[in-house]
């Protein structure tokens, strides 16, 4: 080892007198600015050997600061590049991100809304080797929930923003059904826009989708504690769980009936549990309804078991976590139980008679898009 540290400091005293003459040269031609100095004290083999030590190297152009680093690895399937700029801007300019991504605009909505929206942008990332950018104003509850790691695009300046560079995929806005568009693009800047509420857009990468939809530690230990409280209170022990998501809010309004909403009535939850009481022993019903705002609710009226809680009116983010841990759900209507279904992976029952035959919403909706295909649909 001793004989290769010596050659190795040899070779470097070698190529200095080269490097200085260089030095010399560069500094009287640029007549010994500041910087000729600094190449004459400072050797231009120990910037390279330095350089080329560093791991991670810094760039500093006129208004922006670009950090090459290891991009982020979920898993095999999901390394969309081995270097990613990240860009930290020191100036009030509006941030232009240059590498291939997918742009996920969002339509607003609540939690459900944007968890089809992300998961749809996110599939089309990962099928095409590109990135997934949020735009942070129409994905607040995503991203503070399931903490992506996405990069939140600044439009502070949204009116300035160049969505004009973008290649547009267009999710029908208020349609629950599938564009073949999205099947087939190119690695340039892309947005989705639209609900893109269809399971055709993810289901190939849905434990992908489910590993992103992770809830903090805190949310599980609150949704595990109700659980854990529902079994104690009926003294079971392994029970079946089942979710129970009541959606009626906004559906029972008369803009929502004259829409085309419709909402199962008691006979189809009756009719629901009475099928899985026939597939399994030991069943245990946990409902979560956002009819929280008259006392009693309307669930807690109409809908009865022996074997029964009913929700934890917390937040949204642990009344979806409950619905992910059970073992099988039962829903109305609504994105919101949709992912509680979809995330726990187990038998769900749908109702069936959404939305009303003739209504603007029946013409906006593909059934078998929307409900997957192998979840049991249901009527009143």
């Amino acid at each position: 080892m001793s004989a290769k540290r010596g050659d190795h400091r040899q070779h470097s005293i070698r190529c200095l007198p080269i490097f200085k003459v260089f030095n010399y040269v560069f500094a009287f031609a640029c007549g010994f600015t500041v910087s000729s100095w600094l190449l004459l004290v400072y050797p231009t083999h120990v910037l390279y050997r330095e350089e080329c030590q560093t791991p991670t190297q810094m760039v500093t152009l006129t208004d922006t600061q670009i950090t090459l680093k290891p991009e982020r690895h979920f898993s095999a399937s999901d390394t969309p590049s081995s270097l990613t700029p990240t860009r930290t801007s020191t100036a009030a300019s509006i941030q232009r991100p240059s590498e291939a991504f997918i742009l996920a605009r969002g339509m607003g909505g609540r939690l459900g809304n944007q968890m089809f929206e992300y998961a749809t942008a996110y599939a089309l990332a990962l099928s095409n080797n590109m990135t997934v950018r949020l735009h942070a104003d129409f994905f607040r509850d995503v991203i503070k929930i399931f903490n992506l790691k996405d990069k939140a695009l600044d439009v502070s300046n949204f009116d300035d923003y160049p969505f004009e560079e973008y290649k547009v995929l267009q999710c029908e806005a208020e349609t629950t059904s599938y564009n073949p568009n999205f099947k087939n693009i190119s690695r340039t800047k892309t947005m989705v826009l639209g609900y893109c509420q269809s399971w055709m857009y993810f289901i190939h990468v849905k434990e992908q989708i489910r590993r992103r939809f992770s809830f903090s530690k805190s949310v599980m230990k609150t949704a595990t504690n109700f659980i854990k409280h529902a079994i104690k209170v009926h003294k079971m022990e392994s029970p079946v769980v089942i979710g129970i998501h009541v959606r009626r809010g906004d559906h029972v309004s008369d803009w929502g009936m004259e829409y085309g909403y419709v909402v199962p009535n008691r006979t189809y939850f009756q009719r629901a549990m009475w099928y899985f009481d026939k597939r399994y022993i030991n069943t245990l019903y946990l409902i979560i309804s956002e009819d929280t705002n008259q006392t009693p609710t309307w669930a807690e009226v109409n809908i009865v078991h022996p074997r029964l809680l009913h929700g934890s009116k917390q937040a949204a983010e642990v009344d979806l976590a409950i619905l992910s841990l059970c073992n099988h759900t039962i829903l109305s209507a609504g994105s919101f139980g949709w992912w509680g279904a979809f995330l726990n992976g187990g038998e769900a029952v749908y109702f069936n008679q959404w939305p009303r035959p003739g209504s603007q919403v029946s013409a906006e909706v593909r059934g078998n898009e929307y409900f997957c295909p192998w979840w049991i649909g249901m009527p009143n």
